[in-house]
């Protein structure tokens, strides 16, 4: 099992977690101030292969990949794949209800391949989201 360095792990209870890149914005509504494990993937974890954004975890209950993209959405879902797949191998990360957002500064016309892509991730029990610019959680 890979160790988690800490300069990688932030622990926030704050009433709202925002991230922003290339204009999108991931926002975490926590009105009840739970422990959220954020981990910035793309700049510290070391793996090989494509890397989403962020990585979120709610008190071990909820699972947030997320992917701020500027317009390519089959990129963003390989990134997020790719860091499902590898944060298994890290000790301490669990997997309970797993969430892929991804929130672009342009949204390209959805057609039937995104329903597909949903229909896969929902057989291995991941629930895909898609935004324009900004997308609020609450928790």
């Amino acid at each position: 099992m890979k160790q988690l360095q800490d300069k990688c792990v932030k622990i926030q209870k704050n009433k709202e977690v925002v991230v922003k890149e290339k204009k999108a914005e991931f926002r975490i509504e926590n009105s009840q101030q739970k422990a959220i494990l954020l981990i910035k993937v793309d700049k510290c974890l070391d793996f090989e292969g494509k890397k989403c954004d962020y990585f979120f975890d709610i008190e071990k209950i909820k699972q947030f990949f997320v992917e701020l993209k500027g317009h390519q959405l089959n990129y963003a879902i390989e990134q997020l794949e790719n860091t499902y797949e590898n944060l298994k191998d890290y000790e301490g990360i669990i997997f309970n209800k797993v969430y892929f957002y991804v929130v672009m500064s342009r949204v390209p016309k959805l057609g039937i391949d995104f329903q597909r892509m949903q229909k896969q991730l929902a057989k291995k029990k991941i629930t895909l989201k898609l935004s324009s610019r900004k997308m609020i959680i609450k928790i």
